[in-house]
């Protein structure tokens, strides 16, 4: 499952078809380490408070509040979180893809 974060929770598709929610944060004076975990909750359908990993344990969060604090054009930086994969974009939205967990069993 995929989840990108735009407005309140608009489902849509990636490009691979699987589902997605996005959150558009450019109009919403959020912080960054906020608009991750709703996003994150969002994809693992639980509270914010019920996450079972802390976000500053994983990734620098003022860095990457300083790194999308200017005006880029483009980029975006992905980081595992929660057993998902969180990409954050140029105009702070944010992607959010749970990990599938494959079961590798040794040959016998």
């Amino acid at each position: 499952m995929s989840l990108t974060n735009m407005g309140e929770g608009n489902a849509a598709q990636d490009n691979s078809g699987s589902p997605t929610t996005e959150r558009d944060n450019s109009v919403v004076n959020k912080q960054i380490e906020y608009i991750i975990a709703e996003t994150v909750a969002d994809e693992l359908d639980c509270d914010v408070l019920e996450l079972p990993e802390r976000l500053y344990d994983t990734v620098d969060v003022i860095a990457l509040e300083n790194l999308f604090s200017c005006d880029l054009i483009g980029g975006s930086v992905s980081f595992a979180y929660c057993g998902c994969t969180v990409t954050v974009h140029h105009d702070k939205s944010v992607s959010v893809t749970e990990t599938e967990e494959q079961n590798i069993s040794p040959q016998q």
